[in-house]
């Protein structure tokens, strides 16, 4: 059964959402904390500055910011001014700003802002991601052309699961056993999770095939090791002996 709300329960919500949306106020204007998460987990900041009669809204480049600590900062350029043109806003190379607010306007203002500016930076880092994993792909794939030869290896191929959902696979090694199916991973959330549900779908199968994952360093996965080891035959760093391909292959 549900208690009554208390004032005390009133008083630690209003608290939390406190923490959650606030304001920190100087000579110049203000700085306005909402609950806009930038991939690094941090809130936006939105800068408002009275100007006459109108205010300005900006976020003060933390978007292209953002972008920059995953070394998207290129893709983050491209990604703002199609998000700006698009909502009718101001991208100038850095920061996201709409010009001319009315008083009655602020709030949206204040959304719309700090919206594009997370919408494109998430866009920027997952484009990144993507091209990241290609180059590691394209790697991978001529170093295991090298080990085991071109008619043994296939890269971008497909493989129905035990659900019989069809999954992409990086690149695929038919060996004397069973197959072996190695996938380039990187310590961001997506790239594990949606690894993850791959090896273990692929797990189900009969006669399942050998599941590695490639990372630059298992130190560098933090906790999500165990998340992707467990759904895992093995987990290489990229820069392992050529004779731990060959013993998995062999396996």
């Amino acid at each position: 059964m549900n208690e009554i709300m208390t004032n005390s329960n009133r008083d630690i919500i209003d608290a939390a959402i406190h923490k959650m949306v606030s304001a920190e106020h100087f000579a110049g204007g203000s700085i306005v904390t909402i609950p806009t998460i930038y991939p690094s987990g941090a809130y936006a900041t939105i800068e408002v500055i009275k100007h006459d009669s109108f205010f300005q809204i900006t976020d003060r480049g933390q978007g292209w910011q953002e972008a920059g600590l995953c070394n998207a900062s290129r893709q983050y350029k491209q990604e703002a001014q199609r998000t700006a043109e698009a909502a009718g806003i101001t991208f100038d190379g850095q920061d996201m700003t709409i010009g001319r607010v009315r008083e009655d306007a602020l709030h949206g203002a204040i959304a719309v802002v700090a919206n594009c500016s997370q919408e494109a930076a998430n866009h920027a880092v997952l484009k990144h991601a993507e091209k990241s994993k290609n180059d590691s792909k394209e790697v991978l794939y001529s170093r295991l052309i090298t080990i085991f030869g071109e008619k043994s290896v296939a890269k971008d191929v497909s493989l129905i699961g035990a659900s019989n959902h069809k999954w992409h696979i990086s690149v695929q090694v038919s060996g004397p056993k069973k197959l072996s199916l190695f996938e380039p991973v990187t310590n961001k959330y997506n790239s594990i999770v949606s690894t993850t549900a791959k090896f273990y779908d692929l797990q189900g199968l009969e006669n399942c095939p050998n599941r590695v994952a490639i990372v630059e360093s298992r130190e560098g996965l933090g906790d999500f090791y165990g998340v992707i080891a467990a759904a895992s035959t093995q987990v290489l760093e990229a820069n392992v002996p050529n004779v731990k391909f060959e013993d998995i292959i062999a396996a």
